[in-house]
């Protein structure tokens, strides 16, 4: 059995990581903006980078639908199938352009596109029945899911936003949400759509997010919101210079709330530092097994950012696994884990330069000679009593009957 069981660990074990801190110098005045709360923070490590009220409690709106897309990237299977129920068509609208019928279905993914560009009220109820059964046990979902990210000053009630006045949340725990969104390429693929085409099982409609997100060429992707009490919401994920940056504002105006994204942003930008630290096919770490080396080769570019004036705080960790077949030039042995305040933020999978061929032991082909012949044996005797049993029960039924009819005739005679 081949076991690749190495791990190291080590303080920005990687080349080129162990930098030294810059000089700390005072922070710079963070700019105003207009909406009440407002947060950016590193998308890598969650670190808040700007703070205006960023703990402080207020009404989502709309962006709820991120919290609400993640669980259905995670609960329903690619393709299942989503129907609108009665309860579902009276949410009030977020816009005219798609609104469902009762009876209505459409896919998994095209759920996901409503939601994310149309802001879909009514599609996202009936996810949320078709997930937990009914809102209520929905809002659990999403509670329990946020508090897992560390989302814990946040209560949510209506899985799209809609106002009620228990549906609280912060800047931060927005932000978190956002961060969270990172790990699922679908919901960010929705995100990040500026248009799409929804198939129904009763027609097809093509929907456009007329958002002002896909105007900044810096936004991965965002989530807008509004209600009377919340007023202008925005979540945006933006991404400069190999920086990636998640800004949330709330309880802002219409005219200010991308640039109360931007002006968030931007400092936030200008606070990180970012060093990479694995390049692909990079050489990260050797094994040898007797008398071949293999190298271990990272699958793709991998960078991190830290603040300005601190130092990097990360730990890499490079594991190994459990190979007792070999492996081929290509195949993933390992994973670098990167680990920030004790929690792996980040695998980069390792793959193997060369082939490594496990023989099979000699014993062992023998023990497997000797258990073929065992079986063509035991096959060889169970086809003799096969044969003996398809043909001995007609010739053993056949005398019964002559000796029978014997019988009967003697007896006939016998009364003569």
């Amino acid at each position: 059995m081949l076991w690749l069981g190495k791990i190291l660990l080590g303080m920005c074990l990687l080349v080129g990581v162990a930098v030294s801190p810059v000089k700390a110098k005072a922070d710079a005045p963070q700019p105003a903006i207009t909406g009440e709360f407002g947060v950016a923070i590193d998308a890598v490590t969650g670190k808040i980078l700007y703070n205006k009220n960023a703990t402080k409690q207020g009404y989502p709106a709309s962006m709820t639908k991120v919290l609400s897309a993640i669980i259905l990237a995670e609960k329903l299977k690619d393709g299942e199938i989503v129907t609108a129920s009665s309860q579902a068509v009276k949410q009030d609208p977020s816009n005219q352009a798609f609104l469902m019928q009762s009876g209505e279905q459409l896919s998994k993914e095209d759920a996901l596109n409503a939601m994310m560009i149309k802001s879909s009220n009514d599609v996202t109820y009936a996810v949320a029945e078709k997930i937990a059964g009914n809102t209520k046990a929905f809002a659990q979902l999403m509670n329990k899911k946020a508090k897992e990210i560390g989302a814990v000053n946040s209560n949510f009630v209506t899985p799209n936003g809609l106002h009620d006045d228990r549906h609280i949340t912060t800047p931060y725990d927005m932000a978190l949400i956002a961060k969270e969104a990172l790990k699922f390429p679908t919901v960010m693929k929705a995100m990040g759509a500026k248009e799409a085409v929804i198939h129904t099982n009763k027609r097809q409609v093509r929907i456009v997010n007329k958002s002002k997100i896909h105007d900044n060429p810096l936004a991965l992707g965002g989530k807008t919101g509004y209600t009377r009490k919340a007023q202008n919401t925005l979540v945006e994920i933006l991404q400069k210079d190999g920086k990636t940056v998640i800004a949330v504002v709330m309880k802002t105006t219409l005219a200010q709330e991308y640039k109360d994204i931007a002006i968030m942003g931007n400092f936030a930008f200008n606070q990180l530092n970012v060093k990479n630290i694995v390049k692909k096919n990079q050489a990260v770490d050797s094994l040898k097994f007797k008398d071949v080396e293999v190298s271990l080769l990272s699958s793709q570019d991998y960078s991190v950012t830290f603040k300005k004036g601190e130092k990097p705080g990360y730990k890499t960790q490079i594991q190994t696994f459990n190979h007792p077949n070999g492996f081929k030039a290509g195949d993933i042995v390992g994973n670098v884990n990167v680990i920030y305040q004790g929690r792996v933020i980040k695998q980069i999978p390792l793959k193997s330069n060369k082939d490594i061929i496990i023989p099979v032991k000699k014993e062992i082909k023998e023990a497997s000679k000797n258990e073929n012949k065992q079986e063509q044996g035991a096959a060889h005797v169970s086809t003799i009593m096969m044969f003996l049993i398809s043909v001995g029960v007609p010739v053993a039924i056949y005398v019964g009957l002559i000796i029978v009819r014997n019988l009967r005739h003697r007896k006939s005679l016998g009364n003569i």
